[in-house]
């Protein structure tokens, strides 16, 4: 019921500048029917596909996580339907908006978007100062003009490209990180699948190139992409392990996952690699593949993941290269129960 309820602003917010939308367009398509009056009817329509309804618009997210900037889909939409639909001969609004109306809009869009990037340098740079890694600096940086569910998912975008192409420098560990991938092969494995990716890419854009060229094109962009991804989450596991400080035990699985628990909400850590109830959606993982560890917890926690989702957990099975010291590194801060079996 609460995530029903949830939904009903956003369907709201967004439909019902659509349903203003389509009306004008319905107008325009019988201004024939205005006889006398179809100029000024589509100086009306004009003005509402151009500015009432991004009005509306910023009226209805006022109070929402949602940032201003969204407003430029709906304005230039507007212009762009309203080219389309009004006759030629009745322009004379829309060519006064292109005109005067819009370069104060795009210089306007520029000053924002210039002033919200020095925000995020500037934080950037603080953050860092105060000891942060490099993803959470930036993903604490990005969350000020940004909403979290956002920023993670861009931060995720970032750090795919960071990590993947200007990160070389090998690791150095301290006490509190964990690493997970020198036991478990991870990166051997993504090696691999990274491998058969390549030639699938080209097999692919080869085989179909000839009888569908924009089909081809449109897979091998796809397939790309997806290549990055395996190469910067390849790149990003070692450089961005498992830590433990004051205020989070932050686990992660390269650049795609990340659960930041308080210590305090830990009820205990199960060194395991047994088998865990797949179909109970309080288990979730935070490993592609075998673990060794499973963190229960006294209430449910948030694992993020690629493109903002969200997944509750009570219960998070990882792995841990020295499940030991990581287990009495959590017993050390909180003293929690240690235990191989639950």
């Amino acid at each position: 019921m609460k995530q029903k309820n949830a939904t009903l602003p956003i369907l709201f917010i967004f439909g019902m500048p659509v349903l203003l939308i389509l009306f004008s367009i319905l107008l325009a398509f019988n201004l024939d029917k205005f006889e006398n009056n179809s100029e000024m009817m589509s100086i009306r329509i004009t003005l509402d596909l151009v500015i009432t309804v991004p009005l509306i618009y910023l009226a209805l997210i006022r109070k929402k996580k949602i940032s201003n900037l969204t407003i430029m889909p709906f304005f230039v939409a507007g212009l762009i339907i309203a080219s389309l639909v009004i006759p030629t001969a009745n322009q004379h609004t829309l060519e006064l908006i292109k005109t005067w109306l819009l370069p104060v809009v795009e210089i306007t869009v520029i000053s924002i978007i210039i002033i919200k990037v020095r925000k995020v340098r500037k934080a950037f740079r603080l953050n860092k100062e105060e000891g942060f890694d490099f993803l959470s600096a930036l993903k604490k940086s990005v969350q000020t003009i940004i909403p979290e569910k956002a920023a993670f998912a861009l931060t995720s975008e970032i750090g795919l490209f960071y990590y993947g192409f200007f990160r070389w420098k090998k690791p150095i560990y301290t006490e509190n990180q964990f690493t997970y991938h020198k036991d478990s092969g991870i990166q051997g494995i993504l090696g691999a699948i990274l491998f058969v990716a390549l030639i699938e890419l080209f097999s692919v854009h080869l085989l179909i190139q000839e009888n569908y060229p924009v089909l081809s094109w449109v897979l091998t962009i796809i397939s790309a992409y997806g290549v990055i991804q395996i190469f910067g989450l390849i790149k990003s596991i070692p450089r961005t392990p498992h830590f433990l400080d004051n205020e989070y035990l932050v686990l992660r699985m390269g650049i795609f996952q990340e659960a930041r628990i308080p210590p305090l909400a830990i009820y205990a850590t199960e060194l395991t690699t047994d088998d865990y109830p797949k179909k109970d959606k309080s288990y979730r993982k935070i490993t592609i593949f075998d673990h060794n560890c499973i963190i229960h917890l006294k209430d449910e926690g948030t694992l993020n993941g690629m493109f903002g989702t969200k997944k509750k957990f009570k219960h998070l099975i990882l792995s841990v290269d020295d499940k030991r010291e990581f287990q009495m590194k959590i017993m050390d801060q909180i003293q929690i129960i240690p235990t191989n079996e639950i």
